[in-house]
């Protein structure tokens, strides 16, 4: 598949509005999709690496909808929904595609179409590579894909989600290179499950009782170890091991209502960033190894009614699948404010990640913004910033 101009307002000059973004898993690129093609850049330092367009194939009226890159930036996976086939027929009708795609020098395109459902029609809401996976999270299913060598694809594991129209999951590679990890939510309103996942096969499940409100984002550390999930209140974010469920912090984002939009743990796990609709980014400190504090200690941190019991584990099933989480030792609950924020406008959709670069973080918005600042661990407040650009501009 040959690159292709992206749409006529494209030829005309325009920038075509971004309908997705995200970072790999490890930061070091990430993707910006528009309805008719995908635009990956690497990170450090900021420069444009690919584009894919998909006009007129794979279809004439075909648009993207979401897309991700795997951890070395060059493979792609992108979700794409036909036309209708008849004038009158609706393309939810249709069922959504993915097509992975390799990226290969002098611009060509290989790929393969994989469906994340067993059902014909499928409407996909996310998609996520770690370790030779891709994580495609639908309506009411979340399927794991095995792939090799950036073609083959293999369905090892489907769960259900019950409705999930913002796509929330998270899928991370364990420390053994063998192992991915993901969490997406249940049909249980507030609950996530979080599972093993090996190359053709699943493994233990531990379910969390996260929240009483529905969750709208989840986030796993770059090891697999801990999770993050935030409500549709958006004034708290938990943070739990995913061996056991257990809730090992409670960070305060704020006490007016808000739509959290990205989480991201630092390398170390060390960090937590959130961006929110309220143009804020925050990073709090996860403190894991806090510790230990009585029960009436932890009812008194928790004034929130978001969940009077949350971060129960419901359904946590101990064995070998989890054997790579050897070695830590958690910490125990406590609640904290931010550390550091960093002020953008508000309304606008900001996804976060940590950079390799200690204490720094990178912004991408749907405005075509690309920010990086820097926090202080220490004294923590405002951030400095350090670079600014519009990416939509780069060529």
């Amino acid at each position: 598949m040959k690159m292709s101009a992206s749409s006529s307002a494209a030829a005309a000059g325009e920038a075509e509005p971004l309908v997705h973004a995200a970072f790999n898993s490890n930061a070091t690129h990430f993707v910006a999709a528009t309805a008719s093609g995908i635009r990956g850049f690497s990170c450090t330092p900021l420069k444009h690496a690919f584009s894919m367009g998909f006009v007129p194939s794979p279809g004439a009226g075909s648009r993207v909808i979401t897309a991700d890159l795997a951890p070395s930036g060059t493979l792609a996976a992108v979700v794409f929904r036909p036309a209708p086939s008849a004038p009158d027929a609706d393309a939810d009708d249709e069922g959504d595609r993915i097509r992975y795609c390799r990226y290969v020098l002098r611009g060509e395109m290989l790929g393969d179409d994989i469906c994340p459902s067993t059902s014909s029609s499928c409407r996909v809401r996310a998609v996520h590579h770690a370790g030779g996976h891709v994580l495609v999270a639908g309506d009411g299913k979340a399927a794991l894909h095995y792939t090799t060598s950036g073609r083959a694809v293999k369905r090892c594991l489907e769960v259900d989600t019950g409705p999930n129209p913002l796509g929330v999951c998270a899928l991370a590679e364990a420390r053994d290179g063998k192992t991915v990890v993901l969490a997406c939510p249940r049909p249980a309103k507030g609950q996530v499950q979080v599972q093993v996942g090996r190359r053709g096969s699943g493994g233990a499940r531990v379910d969390v009782h996260a929240h009483s409100s529905s969750v709208v984002c989840v986030a796993l550390s770059r090891d697999g170890r801990l999770l993050a999930t935030a409500s549709s209140k958006g004034t708290v974010v938990r943070v739990f091991t995913a061996a056991d469920g257990n809730k090992v912090n409670e960070l305060r984002r704020g006490a007016d209502r808000a739509d959290i939009y990205s989480m991201a743990f630092s390398p170390e796990s060390k960090w937590l960033a959130v961006s929110s609709d309220k143009g804020t980014i925050h990073v709090f400190s996860v403190n894991v190894d806090v510790p230990s504090t009585s029960p009436a200690q932890e009812d008194s941190h928790s004034p929130d009614t978001d969940s009077p019991n949350a971060g129960s584990a419901l359904n946590a099933k101990q064995g070998s699948s989890w054997s790579f989480f050897s070695g830590f030792v958690p910490g125990y609950f406590r609640q904290d404010g931010s550390l550091a924020k960093f002020r953008l406008r508000e309304g606008v959709k900001y996804v976060v990640a940590f950079s390799h670069v200690p204490n720094t973080i990178l912004v991408v918005g749907m405005d075509g913004s690309f920010y990086r600042c820097e926090f202080d661990p220490v004294k923590g407040g405002d951030m400095k910033q350090l670079e600014y650009r519009n990416f939509l501009k780069m060529k």
